[in-house]
């Protein structure tokens, strides 16, 4: 019950934006922006309460309730002080056409099927097992989010937004059931977003809708609704944004907005390094425009949400920099050289991500077509300085997957649609005065062209790319939705029917957590679908838990690689424990080791050290303690003290 409380307080903060919204008082109230609104500061909150408990390892139980409880106490206050306006049952479906209406209903049916996947399933995605929820596990463990000894460097400088929030929910359920639903929860948020950027973009009530079936329907998007990864969370953020930067476009801006804008824009950076790239230009491209429409007051505005935002990520940025000497330690990622040729290589390769189909023919052609433009370029097609290098310090190969997996699923309708719709607004803003939706426009693919600039090409940047699919939703639905209007058709229904069947297969084939046929979650365990996209440790790992449960010991070691499934394995072992059990890394060699001296884990004495992907070591010596191997197993060992 005490996760309810949390939500509780998102209620109360809705309740409160919408009798009091930030816009203007000649525009009537709206629940789609007192929902972004409230969520962007209930994320305010959230992020306050961490990094306020932490330094005093007070991420507890106790610790996390009572902030949460007075939080929701200060809500209420204010509420009750406000003016109160009353919540019309139906605001915004009268009127609506039987079509809109039904596609409102297949939105209502995406969001619920993703919902209960989230439910359902555990989260079972490579980077989930790694890092993601391992990060969470320790933070609850180590009762502060504070850098720890860790042979996986990715969760601690990796940005830490989402886990942060599944943590508060980790802590208040004391299992991972809601964990997938912080993803589950952004992808509703985005569908809202969406269809308020295509409201400020210009878009009628059929327009607003279809933008939010566009956004419903990326294949990225639906797989990703259900999973622990962190690309929704900051697309949501990212919209979000996008929206209040609008209404500062659209001389809507105040200092309540100017907040609440660097709230969100915190929160996007916060969440995921990829969000610089769609945030920064849109943040420019306010700036600009502020200057056109207040003149010198644009400033305070920029300065205020450039505080907030800086704010909300002042304690990773310290964590960082204490430890490794750099805020940002993610920045080293990069592209190694950059020339013109290279360039416009990894735009092309990142482009070409997207024409995966099921159809071979498709994906051969989309392959040899993107051979011949790099012959004319001159430029290898995995050129090591443009793309990621294997473990055998190798560029790994260029190819086009088709996969319902969300890690690398394409965005091939959606795809089309963006290239169609870049034609189609110039065009159509030489006919009708479209000077926001040009500028918007251009942000966006200013965007995306920095993160090919930046981001050297890996066969699962799709990921990345989500965000620029969510953020141009709204701009295809007006550009569509404007052609309609000149021409006195509804190209709006055929484009509708073809996204929902076009949906369908990655809603009900998701290749981690299948909805029907075979091994679909309502026939494998919960235990069992932790495995599902790494089946091969199953047995290893489940034989590791057994003798260290069996022998009841308590303190655990971990000597593990960079990218070790860890997270199976400590939750489970966390579960099947009678008593509490504390589970550290151990022998780390990386920058980390430097937290060895620092409480609690400068005492540390394991009764057990678990190794994985250890090799055919006989001994480990720990704090001058040898520990010979007492079970062993393919994947996992365990050694015991001698």
């Amino acid at each position: 019950m005490a996760i309810t409380i949390p939500l509780l307080c998102f209620g109360i903060l809705f309740l409160i934006f919408y009798a009091d919204p930030l816009r203007s008082n000649l525009v009537p109230p709206c629940w789609r922006g007192a929902f972004l609104s409230a969520a962007v500061i209930w994320g305010i909150f959230l992020i306050a309460i961490t990094e306020c408990l932490s330094p005093f390892s007070l991420l507890t139980f106790k610790g996390v309730v009572i902030s949460w409880i007075l939080v929701a106490a200060v809500s209420v206050s204010i509420y009750f002080k406000i003016s109160y306006r009353p919540f019309p049952a139906g605001q915004g479906v009268s009127g609506l056409s039987s079509f809109d209406k039904l596609s409102i209903i297949f939105i209502l049916f995406v969001i619920a099927t993703v919902g209960l996947i989230a439910v359902l399933a555990p989260p079972n995605t490579w980077d989930s097992m790694t890092y993601h929820m391992s990060r969470v596990f320790h933070w609850v463990q180590n009762q502060s989010v504070g850098h720890y000894p860790t042979h996986i460097e990715k969760q601690l400088h990796y940005s830490p937004g989402a886990e942060f929030i599944i943590t508060h929910f980790q802590v208040l359920s004391g299992s991972d059931r809601f964990a997938n639903l912080v993803q589950w929860f952004s992808m509703v948020g985005s569908i809202i977003g969406v269809s308020l950027v295509a409201e400020r973009l210009g878009a009628d009530k059929r327009g607003q809708i279809f933008a939010a079936v566009i956004c419903a329907t990326i294949p990225m998007g639906i797989l990703q609704g259900s999973s622990t990864q962190n690309d929704y969370v900051a697309s949501f953020w990212t919209v979000s944004f996008a929206y209040y930067a609008l209404l500062a476009i659209q001389r809507e801006m105040s200092q309540r907005v100017s907040i609440v804008a660097g709230g969100a824009l915190g929160l996007a950076l916060l969440s995921k390094g990829t969000a610089y790239f769609f945030c920064i230009p849109l943040l420019v491209w306010m700036t600009l425009r502020g200057f056109k429409n207040y003149r010198k007051k644009i400033l305070f505005s920029v300065l205020t949400i450039l505080l907030v935002s800086i704010g909300l990520n002042l304690g990773y940025f310290w964590r960082n920099n204490d430890l490794y000497g750099n805020i940002y330690v993610a920045i080293n990622y990069a592209n190694h050289n950059m020339t013109a040729p290279l360039f416009i290589s990894n735009v092309l390769r990142n482009i070409v991500l997207h024409f995966s189909t099921p159809l071979a023919i498709v994906n051969d052609t989309a392959y040899a077509l993107t051979q011949y433009a790099h012959q004319f370029l001159g430029v290898a097609l995995n050129d090591e300085r443009i793309t990621l290098l294997d473990d055998f310090n190798r560029p790994i190969e260029f190819y086009i997957p088709f996969a319902l997996h969300e890690d690398s699923a394409a965005n091939f309708v959606h795809s089309i649609l963006i290239i169609a719709c870049v034609m189609m607004v110039p065009i159509l803003h030489f006919r009708k005065k479209t000077e926001c939706r040009m500028g918007y426009m251009t942000v966006l693919i200013c965007g995306f062209l920095m993160l090919c600039f930046y981001v050297p090409w890996m066969p699962w940047n799709h990921r990345y790319h989500l965000p620029f699919f969510v953020l141009f939703s709204p701009l295809i639905a007006v550009s569509i939705s404007d052609i309609r209007q000149r021409a006195n058709n509804n190209l709006i229904i055929p484009v509708t029917a073809i996204l929902i069947l076009y949906a369908l297969p990655w809603l009900a084939l998701n290749s981690s957590k299948r909805l029907i046929g075979e091994g679909n979650i309502f026939e494998v365990t919960r235990r069992q679908m932790y495995y599902t996209n790494n089946p091969k440790i199953k047995d290893s790992y489940s034989g590791a838990i057994e003798f260290i449960i069996s022998k009841e010991f308590r303190d655990i070691g971990l000597v593990i690689g960079g990218d070790t499934w860890e997270y199976p394995m400590i939750q489970q072992l966390a579960e099947k424990s009678k008593t509490p059990m504390t589970i550290r890394h151990v022998n780390v060699q990386g920058a980390s080791s430097k937290k060895y001296t620092v409480f609690p884990f400068d005492d540390f004495s394991p009764d057990a050290i678990l190794v994985c992907e250890g090799g055919d070591q006989e001994k480990i010596i720990y704090n001058d303690i040898p520990y010979s191997r007492g079970w062993s197993s393919d994947y996992a060992d365990v050694f015991v003290r001698m």
